[in-house]
């Protein structure tokens, strides 16, 4: 740009490409007459994009949004399993793709805005997801909620599936304990489906960007910074993990274990009635 050069010329010199295949093929023009058609049109036709379908240019088309766009063909090519089940349909997976990795809007004629939005990254959506894991936690630990298996698997993620006995755990613990471990159960559901999910769009973008028509553009280059970005981020939310845990949560269990073995001291073991204390062994007092 600093340069006065176009980012996204290398659109338009695409479809001026596929413009001039038209041209070559019908045959009604010369060189020269397709040259000025080709030059006239200067973008405008759009390029072959997803599915056949033209894209980006001026005639009712829509613009080329290149995460957006690799993510739900990666979706459909990814066939059913576990990934129909994280994200039901294309537009979910490649609205949550959106919002962390952000997104490019081309279109591949003159005199026209191509916008970029940019994404969030992992944490924030850790944290709405904490918000909403935490909140069926407490429903389930207070009673408002009893622990069928649906109910359990709002506060579960495939990796940490939580269960009736570790919800009556969680009821058996002092308030104090109850809500350490809630908000640490909640962290960790929260981070393991986004991870997945986030694992999940990686795969997406990587098949996506086999599509036959994505592999002719420059969209190659955006989805692979995007893997790389993808791939930063997952690093940056494990290490912070890593932090968390050794900075706060060891901290916070050693002193409700302290407390707890101190209670422990304190107690009386009970008798039964009839105890002797000093029992006779052998015809002398033990």
């Amino acid at each position: 740009i600093k340069k006065g050069n176009n980012p996204y010329e290398a659109w338009t010199d695409l479809s001026k490409m596929v413009d001039w295949k038209v041209e070559m093929q019908a045959g009604k023009e010369d060189v020269v007459g397709a040259k000025a058609k080709v030059e006239k049109q200067n973008g405008k036709n759009g390029i072959p994009w997803i599915g056949g379908t033209r894209a980006g240019g001026d005639n009712g088309q829509k613009q080329i949004n290149i995460t957006k766009d690799v993510v739900s063909a990666g979706w459909d090519m990814n066939g059913g399993g576990r990934l129909r089940e994280v994200f039901k349909t294309p537009g979910e997976a490649s609205d949550w793709a959106v919002a962390v990795l952000g997104d490019v809007n081309i279109s591949t004629y003159d005199n026209h805005v191509d916008q970029s939005q940019p994404g969030t990254g992992l944490l924030p959506r850790i944290e709405g997801t904490m918000l909403t894991v935490s909140k069926n936690l407490q429903d389930l630990v207070s009673g408002v909620n009893k622990p069928t298996l649906p109910n359990l698997r709002e506060a579960s993620s495939n990796d940490l599936l939580l269960t009736q006995p570790v919800i009556k755990a969680l009821q058996d613990l002092s308030p104090t304990e109850q809500a350490i471990v809630t908000g640490k159960l909640a962290s960790e559901v929260a981070m393991s489906r986004n991870l997945e999910k986030a694992i999940f769009v990686r795969r997406m973008l990587l098949s996506g960007r086999f599509e036959p028509n994505v592999v002719k553009t420059a969209a190659l280059n955006h989805v692979d910074n995007a893997v790389k970005e993808l791939d930063r981020t997952i690093d940056d939310v494990l290490f912070e993990k890593r932090v968390h845990q050794e900075l706060v949560s060891n901290t916070a269990l050693m002193l409700l274990e302290s407390a707890k073995q101190h209670q422990n001291r304190g107690k009386v073991q009970q008798r039964e009635a009839g105890y002797d204390l000093k029992p006779m062994e052998d015809g002398a007092v033990k």
